[in-house]
């Protein structure tokens, strides 16, 4: 993934940092209130909870500190609407500070966060990250469109454009996307809590086993984690094969995977029971 500053406003709604900026209530008490717009389903998106609990703890952090490491544990949906959220200083040393945080809505707890802020060290170490991947021009790269009521709400308040791959709910036969994200408003990228959200921002494969199944039940970490140890045992992942109407279609489709790899596996999701042929594959789960 790639980040770049964001372009003008493009409509007049709560822009990212007025979603994730909460007002303090008290020592170590924060109060907002999350527009519908960066709506996920039921639920607020990630990013926004995550960087918002990220600024909150950042505020019981001296400036010389930066955040260094973040996690975020869903219990329960966080919902457009008033938030609160409770920060705990656990423990400050002279080279890092670690601080936890919960989130609390309609009564009940709905997120908890830790992290960890530390200074800058200089080492004789001088180790490099993975380089960052060649991708065409921004300019040049496709324009993921909002469509309302198919695409997450919270996409409208984002600019995708798309390099590699192909876009979400469009059956490609690709399983990697590469590609720019931006804000829409003028919020700034190179600060952590917008990172996070930008990290966040960007689908996986994985259809209805990562997407149909809420984050508070099963985190999209460990189907990540699932995937990656497949992927490396050469296990190929084709998202967009999707059951439709017409079975003709469906086995054609199967028949085009058992065509190219060698065993084939079906993962289907459907409301009831029912029969689907399928074209010779050495193994099927359905």
């Amino acid at each position: 993934m790639s980040v770049q500053s964001g372009a003008k406003r493009t409509r007049d709604v709560q822009s990212f940092e007025q979603a994730t900026s909460w007002r303090r209530v008290g020592d170590d008490r924060f109060r907002g209130e999350v527009d519908p717009v960066w709506g996920q389903g039921r639920a607020v998106y990630g990013g926004i909870v995550g960087a918002s609990m990220a600024r909150a703890m950042n505020a019981l952090v001296s400036e010389d500190k930066q955040l260094r490491s973040f996690s975020v544990t869903f219990a329960g949906p966080v919902e457009a609407g008033p938030v609160e959220c409770s920060t705990e200083l656990v423990r400050e040393g002279r080279t890092a500070t670690f601080v936890s945080s919960e989130i609390t809505q309609g009564g009940t707890k709905r997120a908890i966060a830790n992290a960890t802020f530390g200074l800058a060290r200089d080492s004789s170490l001088r180790l490099s990250g993975p380089p960052r991947p060649e991708l065409p021009s921004i300019e040049s790269a496709k324009v993921m469109p909002y469509i309302d009521g198919v695409m997450p709400s919270f996409t409208q308040r984002l600019e995708f454009r798309y390099a590699h791959g192909g876009f979400p709910f469009a059956a490609s036969d690709a399983s990697r996307i590469q590609g720019w994200v931006r804000f829409r408003d003028d919020s700034d990228p190179a600060v952590a809590p917008a990172l996070l959200a930008l990290i966040d921002a960007w689908p996986a494969p994985g259809g209805i086993l990562r997407y149909g199944i809420p984050t508070f039940k099963m985190s999209h970490g460990l189907v990540d984690r699932q995937m990656a140890r497949l992927e490396a045992m050469d296990v190929t992942f084709v998202p967009g094969t999707n059951r439709t109407t017409s079975v003709r279609s469906f086995s054609d489709r199967t028949t085009w995977l058992s065509a190219r790899f060698v065993p084939v596996m079906v993962a289907r999701a459907i409301p009831s029971p029912v029969t689907t042929p399928v074209a010779t594959p050495r193994a099927l789960v359905a």
